[in-house]
């Protein structure tokens, strides 16, 4: 199964069942200056009081949008390339693995849920 690696735990994904896979249910090829503020922060926000994932240099980006088991949806952005655009076009409906390459333990949210 496919992987949608994230490199640190977000804020986005605390209400998201990561522990089971995630469909793809859109792709949309955009631009950074086409979302708001507010849709950059929510995407971009670290778990705690950690700051946010940075972007800025990124323009041309990939939009996708996933669903979990439970009918939560989240989205993520990725850097575009025509490759990576197909890709993720050609996966729409598919099942992704949550991977988070930060240990559980820096995620207070995380270690609770992961621990019960």
């Amino acid at each position: 199964m496919p992987n949608i690696t994230f490199t640190r735990w977000l804020q986005k994904l605390t209400s998201v069942r990561v522990d089971k896979p995630v469909t793809l249910i859109h792709c949309a090829h955009t631009h950074t200056s086409r979302l708001s503020g507010h849709f950059l922060r929510y995407d971009t926000q670290f778990t705690g009081d950690r700051g946010y994932f940075n972007i800025d240099g990124l323009q041309e980006i990939i939009l996708l949008m996933f669903v979990d088991c439970d009918g939560t949806a989240f989205t993520t952005l990725r850097p575009y390339t025509l490759d990576k655009c197909n890709y993720y076009s050609s996966m729409v409906g598919k099942e992704f693995d949550v991977v988070i390459k930060e240990p559980v333990t820096k995620s207070p949210h995380y270690a609770a849920i992961f621990a019960a």
